[in-house]
């Protein structure tokens, strides 16, 4: 697997862990750097505040990831952006450009940032 197929599948198995809020607290927990740093609309929350507000939050019921991009930042990192549409259990849809960057370090890969920027 390449690069950029390796960093699209971790980027798929963020959403797909955001289906349950038990699943993507450990996916967090796993992936994420100690000093990782997650931008929302709602704000910048370092690893411990996401992992503290994950459970609250509600659930990914369906996604769609449209035209991904991944950028090669050397041999052991690299980002992912693309448009999206979220659907959240009891919200309404959220368009968002998502940016997340992975690096990779002796245990394996690590998300060291993710941002949501709301489409218009």
């Amino acid at each position: 697997m390449d690069l950029a197929d390796e960093i699209m599948a971790l980027e798929i198995r963020q959403w797909e862990a955001l289906r349950s809020a038990d699943n993507a607290k450990a996916y967090y927990a796993e992936f994420f750097t100690g000093d990782a740093l997650m931008t929302t609309p709602s704000g910048i929350d370092n690893r411990e505040s996401l992992l503290d507000a994950i459970m609250d939050s509600p659930v990914i019921t369906d996604y769609d990831i449209r035209n991904p991009k991944v950028i090669t930042l050397g041999k052991d990192a690299g980002a992912v952006v693309y448009e999206m549409t979220q659907w959240r259990a009891g919200y309404p849809s959220f368009d968002a450009a998502i940016c997340s960057i992975f690096a990779r370090d002796g245990d394996g890969w690590r998300m060291a940032y993710h941002q949501q920027t709301p489409l218009k």
